[in-house]
C-alpha cells in the first residue's frame, strides 16, 4: 500500500480477520490506517463493554456459591502468597487468587493491554478503577479508626480518613453502574414530574378548582387534606384553625418581644424630662391649660379654649397627661422596661378627632427617641413592627380582623388557591406555621370535597358527560368523572399512596442492591471465574 494511502474501516477490518496485525496501541499508526472515529468508537466497543459489565455483576447473584468459593479463595490465596506459603503447603487455596492475578496481567499486565482493555472494555476498566479506589478508601479508613479507638487520633488518623473519604468519592465517580442508576433515576424522577404536573393542571381546570389543590393531593396528601375532602372536617374549623394561628402569631410576638425586653441593659435610668417638656409645649399647641378653682384646690385641665372639643376626647387627653406627668414616681419607671411601657400605652391611645390622636403621637415618638439610645432597642422595636405589619397584613387579606363576617373570610380562604390569589397562599403558608392542623391542606381538601364542579369549564363538561349518560356513551360520560372535584381528588390521592408503596418497595430493596452492585464485590468475584474478557490477543501481536 502507497505512502499515505487511507483505506476504510471495513477493510481494517477484514484486514484483522484475516490475520494482517494491524499496529499494536502504543506504537504510531501507518498513514493507510485510519483510526476510527468517536461514534465509531462508542458504537462498536461501548454496547459491547456494558453487556460484559452487566454479567460480571449478574455472576454474584446468579451463583451467589460460587461468586462466595471464588472470594474465599481468593482471600485465603493472597495470605498464603503474603505469608510465602509452599505451594504443596497451600492446598489447592490459590485457585481464585492466581485466576485474579493473571486476569488483571491480561488485561493491565502491559502497556499494550492497558491500551487495549482501556480501547474494548471501557466500562469494565472503569470498574475495576472503582474497584480499587473503593478498596484503597477501606484500606487507609481502617487504621485511621483503630488509631481513634486507642486515642491516638491526630493528625495522621485525621489525613488517613480524608485520604480515604476522597479515595471512596473518587470510587463512586468512576462507578459505572451508580451512574447510571443515578441517570436513569434523575430521569425518571423528572419525567415523573412533568407528567404530574400536566395532570394536575389538566384536573384542576376540569374540575374549576384550580391546581393548587389538585397538586397538594397528588404530592402531598395529608390525613387532613383527605379529612376534609371526605367531609370530615368543615368549613368554620378551618376559619377557626386559622384564626387560632393568627392569634398563636400575635402571643409569639408579644413573647418575644417580652424575652429580648428583659435582654436589655437593667441597669439604666433615663430620663423623662425630655418627654414631659414635649407634653408642655404641644399642651400650649393645643391651648390646653392647667387652672386651679381656688388657691386651695389642686389643678383642674382646662379644655375650655382648646381645639379638642370632643368630651371623650378629652377624657382620654386628660389621662394621658396625667399618665405622662405621674411617670417616675413609682420604682422601676425610669427603668428601661418602664419607659417601654409608658410607650406602649401612648402607642395603644385611640380618638376619633385627628387632633387628639396627633398630640399623643407626637409625645410617642418623644419617648421612642428616649429609648433609641438604649443599645439594641431600635432593633428589637424594628422586629416587632415587621410582625405587627405581618398581622395587620393578613388580617385584611384573610378578612380575620375581630368582628369580620365569617361568610367573607370563608370566601377569601376557599380562594386561596386560584390564579390571582398568590399573596393570599403566602399568608395561608405563614399561617401554617403557627398551627398543627395544616391550614393549607385543609383548605385543599375542602376545594376537593364537592362532587359538582366549579367553574365554567367543569359545569360544561359535567353538562357533556350527563348527556354521555343519557346516550350510553362511555367516551362522554368520562367527561363527568373528570369534572367532578371529589372523583379526580380520591384518584389522585390513591395515586399518591401507590407511589408511596412504591417508594418503600424501592428502599427495602436498594441496601442488598447496593451491595451487591459494589465493583469491590463483584468484580473480584467476576475475575475468579473468568468473565472480564481480556483484550484481543492477535491484536495485541508485534
Amino acid at each position: 500500500m502507497a505512502q499515505g494511502q487511507t483505506i476504510s474501516r471495513e477493510e481494517f477490518e477484514q484486514r484483522k480477520r484475516g490475520g494482517l496485525t494491524p499496529p499494536s496501541a502504543g506504537t504510531s499508526r501507518p498513514q493507510g490506517i485510519r483510526p476510527p472515529s468517536a461514534s465509531e468508537f462508542f458504537l462498536e466497543n461501548v454496547p459491547e463493554s456494558a453487556v460484559n459489565l452487566v454479567k460480571s455483576l449478574a455472576y454474584p447473584i446468579m451463583h451467589p456459591i460460587e461468586a462466595a468459593k471464588g472470594i474465599g479463595s481468593l482471600v485465603t490465596g493472597g495470605i498464603s502468597a503474603a505469608t510465602g506459603l509452599e505451594p504443596e503447603a497451600r492446598g489447592g487455596m490459590e485457585e481464585g487468587y492466581q485466576a485474579f492475578v493473571e486476569g488483571l496481567k491480561e488485561r493491565y499486565g502491559s502497556t499494550e493491554a492497558l491500551s487495549r482493555t482501556a480501547y474494548e472494555d471501557p466500562l469494565g476498566m472503569a470498574a475495576d478503577a472503582s474497584a480499587i479506589a473503593s478498596v484503597g478508601g477501606a484500606g487507609l479508613r481502617a487504621p485511621s479508626q483503630a488509631l481513634s479507638l486507642i486515642g491516638r487520633g491526630g493528625r495522621v488518623a485525621k489525613g488517613l480518613a480524608k485520604a480515604g473519604e476522597a479515595f471512596r468519592g473518587a470510587g463512586q465517580l468512576m462507578d459505572p453502574i451508580q451512574l447510571a442508576a443515578k441517570a436513569g433515576t434523575a430521569t425518571a424522577n423528572r419525567a415523573s414530574w412533568i407528567l404530574g404536573e400536566m395532570v394536575t393542571e389538566a384536573t384542576g381546570m376540569t374540575t374549576g378548582v384550580k391546581s393548587g389543590p389538585t397538586k397538594m393531593a397528588l404530592r402531598q396528601a395529608s390525613p387532613e387534606l383527605k379529612s376534609a375532602m371526605r367531609g370530615n372536617i368543615d368549613s368554620l374549623h378551618v376559619l377557626q384553625s386559622a384564626k387560632e394561628a393568627l392569634g398563636q402569631i400575635k402571643e409569639f410576638r408579644s413573647t418575644l418581644y417580652r424575652s429580648r425586653l428583659r435582654d436589655l441593659p437593667e441597669d439604666l435610668t433615663l430620663d423623662l424630662a425630655p418627654i414631659k417638656k414635649a407634653l408642655t409645649k404641644k399642651m400650649e399647641d393645643y391651648n390646653i391649660r392647667w387652672t386651679r378653682a381656688s388657691p386651695d384646690k389642686p389643678p383642674k385641665l382646662d379644655f375650655s379654649r382648646s381645639t379638642i372639643s370632643s368630651a371623650t376626647d378629652q377624657r382620654r387627653v386628660r389621662q394621658m397627661i396625667q399618665d405622662v406627668n405621674s411617670w417616675g414616681s413609682d420604682l422601676g419607671d425610669t427603668s428601661v422596661m418602664g419607659v417601654d411601657t409608658l410607650r406602649r400605652r401612648l402607642d395603644d391611645f385611640y380618638a376619633e378627632s385627628g387632633q387628639a390622636r396627633a398630640l399623643t403621637t407626637d409625645i410617642a415618638k418623644e419617648t421612642r427617641k428616649v429609648l433609641d439610645d438604649v443599645p439594641g432597642y431600635t432593633e428589637m422595636t424594628a422586629d416587632y413592627a415587621e410582625t405587627s405589619s405581618m398581622i395587620k397584613e393578613i388580617e385584611t387579606e384573610m378578612a380575620l380582623k375581630k368582628g369580620a363576617a365569617s361568610g367573607a373570610s370563608l370566601r377569601k380562604l376557599m380562594t386561596t388557591f386560584s390564579e390571582n390569589s398568590g399573596y393570599r397562599k403566602q399568608m395561608v403558608d405563614i399561617l401554617d406555621r403557627y398551627v398543627t392542623d395544616q391550614l393549607g391542606q385543609q383548605i385543599a381538601g375542602l376545594n376537593l370535597s364537592s362532587y359538582a364542579p366549579a367553574g365554567l369549564v367543569g359545569r360544561g363538561l359535567a353538562t357533556a358527560g350527563a348527556m354521555g349518560a343519557v346516550f350510553l356513551d362511555p367516551s362522554v360520560m368520562s367527561l363527568a368523572v373528570m369534572s367532578s372535584p371529589r372523583i379526580v381528588g380520591e384518584i389522585l390521592v390513591s395515586i399518591h399512596r401507590a407511589k408511596q408503596i412504591g417508594r418503600g418497595i424501592q428502599k427495602g430493596v436498594s441496601v442488598p442492591a447496593k451491595v451487591l452492585a459494589e465493583p469491590s464485590l463483584y468484580r473480584p468475584a467476576a475475575y475468579t471465574a473468568g468473565l472480564p474478557p481480556p483484550p484481543s490477543t492477535s491484536e495485541m501481536a508485534q
